[in-house]
């Protein structure tokens, strides 16, 4: 395993990854009122699932890294994508996003960390389940 080309890699994920969730939060400020509910919650779980799952297991597979850690951070931060995509979806539809300074704050700060705290901890369970 190269774990400077894996940290490299990680790097990239997770500004790439990062700069498009803050994109859909603040997409989703321009839609309509009367958009489904349903639909929101449905685009940033999935979304933000496959996403993150990709961004997480990626750098993993790249540097050659054993297949159950590859596996566990596909599943880890996918888990942790959506988990992180329903709380966004969830302040979407109870209107408690955009508005203020702090919610702005909050709209940019939130994709680049929680998703990715997430990810690690449902990552670091999994490899520790399997491990026993």
């Amino acid at each position: 395993m190269n774990r400077t080309l894996m940290r490299a890699a990680f790097g990239v994920s997770w500004l790439m990854t990062s700069v498009m969730a803050v994109l859909s939060v603040v997409a989703t400020q321009a839609g309509s009122a009367h958009q489904s509910h349903a639909g929101v919650f449905f685009i940033y779980v999935l979304g933000w699932s496959v996403m993150f799952g990709l961004a997480g297991g990626l750098p993993r597979l790249i540097a050659a890294d054993t297949d159950t850690a590859v596996s566990s951070g596909f599943i880890g931060y996918a888990v942790g994508g959506a988990a992180a995509g329903g709380l966004v979806a969830l302040t979407i539809v109870t209107d408690h996003l955009g508005g203020s300074p702090g919610v702005l704050l909050l709209e940019i700060v939130f994709p680049f960390s929680v998703p990715w705290i997430f990810g690690s901890v449902f990552s670091a369970l999994i490899v520790n389940l399997r491990a026993r």
